[in-house]
């Protein structure tokens, strides 16, 4: 096969809360319906794929399912699909619906009690905040070892975990931290 001098490719994942246009945007930009377009939130299940052609280029653009709090296995199971892209593509495209009503984007819960503890974060109540809140939560506060870090995730329904200290001073690698929690079925880019 010949060479095309100067001809580009790559993989663009389409990333965003359920119903903010990504099926609909993909299918107008390849020109054609390749996924299905519904007001029915999590139509889009799996990651699905279409691609555009041009004399000097082409782009594999991949529509996922929506970015959302997973309250059963499928919708475990969609959110890990749409996070599954983060590791395969060159540009990921993260949409919002412009039109929806702004509010919090995401909780930063500190508990007082834990911060700088290193005995772990207020798992019991991140657990709470999780089921009450519809919003992205973010742990801070508490992490002295890896397993906390898992735990917040697992236990905690934590979103995203936050800490300080024990990267700079080094008590926990970034990239062991990344791989056991990979290791533990957590998103996580290496």
């Amino acid at each position: 096969m010949n060479k095309k001098e100067g001809f580009k490719s790559g993989f663009v994942s389409i990333i965003g809360r359920p119903n903010v246009g990504k099926s609909t945007l993909m299918n107008r930009i390849v020109g054609q319906k390749v996924a299905i377009m519904s007001d029915v939130p999590q139509t889009t299940r799996n990651k699905i794929q279409g691609v555009v052609t041009s004399d000097d280029s082409q782009i594999v653009f991949i529509d996922t399912p929506g970015i959302h709090k997973p309250q059963t296995r499928l919708n475990d199971f969609m959110l890990k699909s749409a996070y599954s892209t983060f590791n395969e593509v060159d540009l990921v495209l993260f949409m919002v619906n412009a039109a929806e009503k702004r509010g919090a984007g995401e909780i930063l819960f500190t508990s007082m009690d834990h911060d700088g503890t290193k005995n772990g974060f207020a798992n019991e109540a991140l657990a709470k905040l999780s089921v009450e809140l519809n919003i992205p939560i973010i742990a801070s506060g508490g992490a002295g070892n890896n397993q906390h870090f898992i735990d917040t995730f697992v236990e905690g329904k934590a979103d995203a975990a936050l800490a300080a200290s024990v990267f700079h001073f080094k008590e926990i690698e970034i990239n062991d931290l990344k791989k056991e929690l990979q290791a533990h079925n957590i998103p996580v880019r290496l």
